[in-house]
């Protein structure tokens, strides 16, 4: 991770149980959200495997992410290319200061029904969704009639092995 090379890994187990991690101390059990949210237009999609899996305790600790407040989501479109990719996998923070808009960051959001990667911005009263990929999806205002929930700060995004 640190140097750039893909690491070795064992594949991810699934169906494991924070009780019954069947990890080593090395992976970390890290329950995979059963939505992917869309780095696009905005979609949820439901995962109905749900389920937990070994995430790499160094990536957690680099992030600075504590296994407690760690998800997984998967990435879903072109929005935030280049950042973060169709099929990556993200660490999602959601612990309570990790809710709070810092500018630049991304987060993991909803607006009404459909759930977004993007960056946010305050502006006075708005909230301003921003994508990386700005040519082919400008910035957005959050509809102020739209029920809106950060579910976290994306602290890491890729493929791990």
């Amino acid at each position: 991770f640190v140097t750039g090379r893909a690491m070795d890994r064992k594949p991810p187990l699934v169906r494991i149980t924070p009780d019954a991690p069947q990890a080593d101390s090395e992976d970390v059990p890290i329950q995979k959200l059963a939505i992917k949210a869309a780095a696009g237009t905005g979609a949820i999609m439901l995962d109905d495997q749900a389920l937990y899996v070994r995430f790499p305790r160094a990536i957690l600790s680099t992030a600075g992410v504590m296994p407690q407040h760690a998800r997984l989501a998967e990435a879903s479109g072109e929005s935030m290319k280049n950042t973060i990719n169709d099929g990556d996998m993200m660490l999602v923070d959601v612990s309570p200061a990790a809710q709070q808009i810092i500018e630049g960051k991304i987060y993991f959001f909803s607006v009404g029904e459909d759930a977004f990667v993007k960056r946010l911005r305050r502006l006075g009263d708005d909230i301003v969704m921003i994508s990386d990929n700005r040519e082919v999806f400008p910035e957005q205002t959050v509809p102020k009639d739209s029920p809106f929930r950060i579910y976290g700060m994306v602290r890491w995004s890729g493929k791990f092995h």
